[in-house]
């Protein structure tokens, strides 16, 4: 038996975790009144296993960076159980790793299977995945889908085990080019910095944000980054030396979804928000050799 923890994890009050072999990397999260009994348990780099979640079993849960498990999931461990990166296992979802009641000895079908999901795939409420199952990386299932055979990679799907509809995943996704990239940032900026420090004017020119109320300007242009001295920068693709804190500029990179090492508490709190509104789940600089896919997430 034995625990690795990593800076920054959390494991909230009234959870109860049991398991031979914990592993959590920075930042992973337990909410409150969760209840976890397995044989191993290994949770990535800012993933998270929400609320009153059951997670039961004698085989081993592993959860890739940046994922999560919402309220209320069902997690049966009779059998491995894999979860990829930036994935979300939705409210109130059962994944299942066995299927047998009746006697095997009387010709009933004994199953009892592992459970792979891989990367980017968001299975939405009350969804019922069944042993032996393999959802492809970047996939949406639709809610209250029972899925009963495997997904392929790439796949916008409803499945109620008798009619399965699928669609390309790529409907789902907007290739931006660089004029919506900048126009989502402002966007972006405007909605979170109103929510987040009480913003209420907000002045937009030549790819800069002020803020006439205080003391801080926001470039969105790559030209100016490393002629600045101080302020925020957002964008896409920021340079290593400002990510790694080697100026006073905080920065705020879309692309990688990373926040600077020497990001403010100020400038977290506007990357919650992002996760909270907006989807993006940005991480510290400092951790990013836990996710595969590097600075890039590439589709």
């Amino acid at each position: 038996m034995g625990a690795k923890i990593g800076e920054g994890v959390k494991i909230s009050p009234f959870s109860v975790v049991v398991a031979k072999k914990i592993k959590m990397d920075p930042v992973a999260a337990i909410k409150p009144f969760s209840l976890i009994n397995a044989g191993e348990l290994e949770m990535g780099a800012y993933s998270v296993i929400s609320n009153f979640c059951i997670v039961n079993g004698i085989a081993k849960l592993k959860i890739g960076p940046r994922s999560l498990i919402t309220v209320g999931s069902l997690i049966d461990l009779h059998a491995d159980v894999t979860i990829g990166e930036y994935s979300a296992i939705g409210p109130r979802n059962n994944v299942m790793t066995h299927g047998i009641f009746y006697p095997s000895s009387w010709g009933f079908k004994h199953i009892l299977k592992p459970v792979k999901i891989g990367d980017f795939v968001w299975t939405n409420n009350n969804c019922k995945i069944a042993a032996g199952v393999i959802i492809g990386s970047r996939t949406m299932v639709l809610p209250n889908s029972v899925i009963r055979t495997d997904i392929n990679s790439d796949t916008f799907l409803f499945d109620d085990s008798f009619n399965r509809k699928c669609f390309p995943f790529c409907f789902l996704r907007s290739n931006l080019n660089t004029e919506e990239k900048q126009q989502y940032i402002e966007e972006f900026a405007i909605d979170a910095l109103s929510n987040v420090m009480g913003v209420t004017r907000v002045d937009i020119q030549d790819k800069r944000i002020s803020l006439p109320d205080r003391d801080l300007q926001i470039f969105l242009n790559s030209i100016e980054w490393e002629q600045q001295e101080k302020g925020w920068v957002w964008g896409y693709d920021i340079p290593e030396a400002i990510m790694l804190g080697r100026t006073k500029l905080e920065a705020l990179d879309f692309s990688s979804l990373l926040y600077s090492v020497n990001a403010s508490r100020l400038l977290k709190n506007v990357a919650d928000y992002s996760r909270t509104n907006w989807g993006n789940r940005f991480a510290d600089y400092k951790h990013k050799d836990y996710f595969k896919y590097g600075r890039q997430y590439v589709f």
